[in-house]
């Protein structure tokens, strides 16, 4: 960090004519860097919240050419995903360092604006990945609900109403129920009713359970896709569990006002009141958060 201080305090705009492009390259840099520290076995999410700080100051500087370079890795993400899609219909969520940069988005530019150049992309690159990428994993969930995350981030302040979140939290929610034969709701891409991974958040041993305590999950466990213990294996499905409760309670008080509020949340309404008998085995915390979501619906 010193080091990226001194470039930027020699090369200031104000001490030369070619100063301006150096530190427009600077930020390129720094943004190719934040990748790499994602993309290590541990990822140096401290050293990458630094680095957005700086991001932060020289995007408020030249906002265009830092514009320019998110728009282009943007471009290049979704050319990709399409590609990949062409050849395999389904898609897989991209890996740590692509959803930072998502993440990163937020904090450099406006998420209000109507329509923007970087984040109206963003918005639709998200809008593809909950309704195209296949979920096979617990870590494939985790990114999924990151990116969930991150539209509500997007959306709030402009309160926009994102089908795509609600239909992806209605899935999650689905692979949390040991019994699937009467439903009462329809599952969209790229969830499905029955199937090989249609029970990826099912607990069914209490290995764990008593001890278990809401926080918030790491994004370490990206990184740790094998050698999980049954404990931990049940620990990420109940935080996965309580993590898209959670986000169902602010969709709620964000899409509230909606005249088709009670037709968005029936679904989800439906699936927490099949949910019960399963939720009585959830620590007492989760069993709490699962009943203020039921009564919140039921408003």
């Amino acid at each position: 960090m010193d080091i990226v201080a001194r470039i930027r305090k020699t090369n200031h705009p104000s001490l030369a004519v070619g100063n301006k492009a150096k530190l427009e390259k600077l930020f390129g840099f720094l943004v190719e860097y934040i990748g790499e520290l994602a993309r290590k076995k541990q990822p140096r999410l401290k050293t990458i919240d630094k680095l957005v700080v700086v991001l932060f100051e020289l995007c408020q500087m030249f906002p265009k050419a830092a514009g320019d370079h998110m728009k282009l890795l943007l471009q290049e993400a979704t050319h990709s995903m399409e590609e990949i899609a062409e050849r395999n219909g389904l898609l897989t969520f991209p890996e740590l360092d692509m959803l930072l940069y998502l993440k990163i988005i937020t904090i450099l530019f406006p998420t209000s604006d109507f329509w923007h150049p970087v984040v109206t992309p963003s918005l639709v690159y998200m809008s593809q990945l909950l309704t195209k990428c296949a979920i096979r994993t617990e870590e494939d969930i985790v990114k999924g609900l990151f990116v969930c995350c991150l539209f509500l981030d997007y959306t709030s302040l402009a309160q926009r109403f994102v089908p795509e979140l609600v239909n992806f939290l209605l899935g999650v929610l689905h692979l949390a129920i040991p019994s699937k034969e009467t439903q009462g709701y329809s599952l969209l891409p790229p969830f499905v009713s029955l199937g090989k991974h249609s029970n990826l958040l099912v607990v069914s041993e209490k290995s764990g359970t008593e001890t278990w305590q809401k926080q918030n999950i790491s994004l370490h466990v990206l990184s740790r896709s094998t050698g999980k213990s049954k404990v931990e294996t049940n620990n990420l499905r109940l935080s996965c569990v309580a993590l898209a409760l959670a986000l169902v309670q602010r969709c709620t008080a964000l899409y509230g006002e909606l005249p088709s509020f009670h037709e968005i949340v029936g679904p989800v309404r439906l699936l927490l009141s099949s949910l019960v008998l399963q939720a009585a085995k959830y620590p007492p915390q989760l069993q709490e958060l699962h009943q203020s979501v039921l009564e919140k619906l039921d408003v």
